[in-house]
């Protein structure tokens, strides 16, 4: 029987290079390599399809076109592809690469899965987007998850190339915190129509706001403990009708009200010349009605003016 080309034993099983067919039909090859244990020829007498064992004995199964080109390979052990067209999960009409659908109405569903297995804090998984550069090099963007600590937080992180590295961009933490990175200009735009506004922190580690292509009209800068609020180009104004603004008080009941306690003075107001008003008070009409300042020779003056 071991002789034998084609063996059917009592059962019915048919055995190829075997006389022990445990399952219906079995083919069994011989030594190690990439030998065909079955294939399928189209009418041409051209094999579309091959399954065989490479040299290690794992399987291997491979789609074959008309032009003998392999298009899909399947491989127990090594890479494997799918060349022939789109490939689809959950639909019969894939319309590109890979197309994976998922029908749940009414829920949310989550029809794929990227895991890293590790454990150990700083354990990432991602994507990543490749594209060719004109010079035959390639340029990457990348998207991963980054494990924070042991319970289960994780950062979700972007990443684009620059100079043939993917640096790090932007990064939301688990709380939710937003972090725009960038070392060397930092910069996040803002577009609405034709109008286009920028914050970003400037070679001095100043926060500034502008009009893209503009000037600077709203910048924050701190020393030391001290802050600073300032527009660098123009004036800065605090508007808002309905409110007023408190400097020392929470409650604040006029326009500007000022409150302090200091044997120095609670506000100090200078005009860089002589002979002119440092305060000035004014009625609906635009009129002076009242002045204080300094005259020629430095002395307090105080004028009102008839209405």
């Amino acid at each position: 029987a071991g002789d034998d080309a084609l063996y059917i034993n009592n059962s019915g099983n048919v055995g190829i290079g075997t006389d022990s067919p445990s399952d219906a039909f079995v083919v069994k090859g011989g030594s190690a390599g990439s030998i065909n244990l079955v294939t399928f020829q189209n009418s041409a007498g051209n094999e579309t399809h091959r399954f065989y064992t490479d040299s290690a004995n794992d399987g291997v199964i491979e789609t074959v076109t008309n032009a003998g080109v392999t298009a899909n390979l399947i491989q127990s052990s090594g890479d494997s592809y799918f060349n022939g067209g789109n490939v689809g999960i959950g639909t019969t009409l894939p319309d590109k690469k890979l197309n994976i659908v998922d029908s749940s109405a009414g829920a949310v569903t989550y029809p794929l899965r990227l895991q890293n297995s590790g454990t150990t804090v700083g354990t990432d998984v991602g994507l990543i987007f490749t594209t060719k550069t004109s010079n035959g090099g390639s340029a990457s963007c990348v998207i991963r998850s980054e494990s924070q600590d042991a319970s289960g937080n994780s950062s979700l992180v972007f990443f684009t190339p620059s100079s043939g590295s993917a640096l790090e961009r932007m990064r939301i933490n688990s709380g939710g915190t937003v972090e725009i990175i960038n070392n060397t200009s930092p910069k996040l735009r803002l577009t609405r129509g034709t109008k286009q506004y920028t914050s970003r922190v400037d070679n001095n580690n100043k926060f500034v706001i502008q009009e893209e292509g503009g000037n600077e009209f709203f910048v924050v800068e701190s020393s030391g403990n001290d802050g600073t609020i300032y527009s660098q180009y123009g004036d800065l104004l605090l508007q808002q009708s309905a409110g007023n603004v408190g400097i020392g008080v929470t409650d604040p009941g006029f326009k500007l009200d000022i409150h302090g306690d200091s044997t120095s003075g609670v506000m100090s107001v200078k005009n860089a010349a002589n002979a002119r008003d440092t305060f000035r008070s004014e009625n609906a009409a635009g009129t002076r009605t009242f002045n204080i300042g300094n005259d020629a020779n430095s002395s307090f003056r105080s004028i009102h003016a008839s209405t």
